[in-house]
């Protein structure tokens, strides 16, 4: 009966210990912040609670190296409220809280910068070998109309040339049945002239 008594009373003294140290935390005064920034060290692995002191349990959703905005800070207990980008909001020892962000992040963004500008510079080769290949098919492609073309003019320099031969063998022609009618004339001239009678009669 003792022991039940005394295990009651144990367990009334740490639910009075509990309540009054909750109640002095509750009591503990807070300063507001407006338009603060900061950032979670990136070195050491982070407590994040749901009140301002030890008393309040621990909870998820806070990263070495995040952006945080600060609500409040608790001077007397050393922590700060702030709220991370995901709109999560919680307390934090603010020895852990920085102006600028940490070493470990910058190396972080700073490596995937430099994989996006080898992807990006992958992807400009490509694009540059694409147009290489575009240009030679161009090329070859201006080197075969060129072929053409030289076959084109040779073609007409030949017909060029048929037509001139048939032009002079046409001349030639002309000039001998020219030549061929004017010596019929002469001759006939000749006979009638020879057949022609003293005193103007024909014989």
């Amino acid at each position: 009966m003792r022991f039940l008594f005394a295990s009651i009373s144990t367990v009334l003294l740490l639910s009075s210990l509990t309540i009054s140290v909750e109640l002095y935390a509750a009591e503990t005064e807070t300063r507001p912040a407006q338009n603060i920034h900061k950032y979670i060290v990136d070195e050491l692995p982070m407590v994040f609670r749901t009140g301002p002191t030890s008393v309040y349990r621990m909870q998820k959703g806070l990263k070495t190296g995040d952006p945080v905005e600060v609500l409040a800070i608790d001077e007397e207990n050393g922590t700060t409220q702030i709220k991370t980008r995901t709109g999560k909001t919680g307390w934090v020892q603010s020895q852990y809280l920085v102006d600028s962000e940490g070493a470990k992040s910058r190396l972080k963004r700073a490596l995937k910068q430099l994989s996006q500008l080898k992807k990006k510079d992958a992807n400009s080769e490509q694009l540059e070998q694409q147009l290489k290949q575009q240009l030679t098919q161009i090329t070859e492609r201006n080197q075969q109309l060129q072929h053409q073309v030289t076959e084109l003019e040779n073609n007409l320099q030949i017909e060029q040339q048929k037509s001139l031969r048939l032009s002079d063998k046409k001349r030639y022609d002309l000039v001998y049945a020219g030549g061929g009618i004017a010596l019929i004339s002469l001759i006939i001239g000749w006979i009638l002239a020879r057949r022609k009678p003293k005193g103007g009669r024909w014989r």
